[in-house]
């Protein structure tokens, strides 16, 4: 007698939370287990037919698939990553399905597009490290917005008179070269700066998958964007892979420079290899806006969600 795979009667006897995960402040994996009743268990079917079998059963008893997911106040929604069932041991008209909910970016699975868990939001992830770099500008905080300003330093040199005197109160010998004078010249320090870098993930429908990599790769953000100011946002990378028919997943990065990405040419006095002081703006230095930019809110048309 072969099983039927329509027979099958099945309902949920209860449902219990089992395990969940906190890390940082925010939920992010949610175990439940669903006590399952197979009121009809044929005895004499095959592996394959056993497992389509139990599989009509779950469905008949609306125990969750993938990509299901589980949200509510004060948690972003969780997606159900993995399945497992197990008979209960003594009574094989019943069997435990064990459902684990990850962070919709933590997941393995192929998720849906985030925007069809909370319309129009997009999940990123973050980093944040310190790295030096030499500069030769400063900004210049007096000013609304920061100004850029070429760094400069002077220095008089001795005359022999008691005007110099050293550390111990004696007068320091004169200049044999620079006698009296006071030079000025440009100055480089080593900046240690924070630099940041968002990481976003989500999906687009659409025919020409292509244009939603060229139109934003190497461009600068037009605007204040994610709290930092106008051009100090650049696009690094943008990976993206066919998911199903006319739909893709992408992967988009961002590096964050607080002094922008656009670069200055500067005169080099070329006896000192500094830039002499008092450089006229947009004749002994320039700014070169060399990448372009984009309004990355407009690009993405959606809510990020940190």
């Amino acid at each position: 007698m072969s099983a039927d795979l329509t027979d099958s009667v099945a309902f949920i006897d209860h449902v219990d939370t089992v395990a969940a995960e906190e890390r940082g402040g925010a939920l992010r994996s949610l175990t439940r287990l669903f006590r399952v009743v197979n009121v009809y268990q044929p005895t004499d079917a095959d592996p394959f037919t056993a497992y389509q079998n139990l599989k009509i059963a779950l469905e008949t008893a609306g125990v969750p698939t993938i990509p299901d997911t589980v949200t509510g106040d004060g948690f972003e929604p969780l997606m159900l990553d993995e399945r497992s069932v197990k008979i209960v041991e003594g009574d094989p008209s019943c069997f435990d399905v064990t459902c684990t909910y990850r962070h919709v970016l933590e997941g393995t699975q192929e998720l849906p597009d985030p925007r069809a868990i909370i319309p129009g939001v997009l999940y990123t992830k973050s980093r944040c490290s310190i790295q030096q770099f030499p500069v030769n500008f400063y900004l210049d905080y007096s000013q609304d917005p920061p100004v850029q300003k070429p760094i400069t330093v002077e220095h008089t040199f001795p005359d022999g008179t008691n005007e110099y005197l050293d550390e111990n109160g004696v007068i320091r010998p004169a200049d044999k070269d620079y006698s009296g004078e006071t030079i000025t010249q440009g100055g480089e320090i080593q900046a240690t700066v924070p630099m940041r870098s968002l990481i976003l993930e989500g999906y687009i429908d659409t025919d020409f998958p292509s244009q939603y990599e060229s139109a934003i790769i190497a461009k600068l953000n037009k605007g204040e964007w994610r709290g930092q100011p106008d051009r100090t946002w650049l696009c690094t990378e943008v990976q993206w892979e066919v998911v199903k028919e006319n739909r893709y997943k992408y992967h988009y990065e961002f590096q964050n420079n607080p002094f922008g990405w656009d670069t200055y040419a500067v005169f080099i006095d070329q006896r000192y290899g500094r830039p002499p002081p008092a450089l006229i703006e947009n004749k002994g230095y320039k700014l070169i806006k060399y990448l372009d930019d984009v309004d990355y809110d407009d690009f993405f048309e959606a809510v990020f969600d940190f």
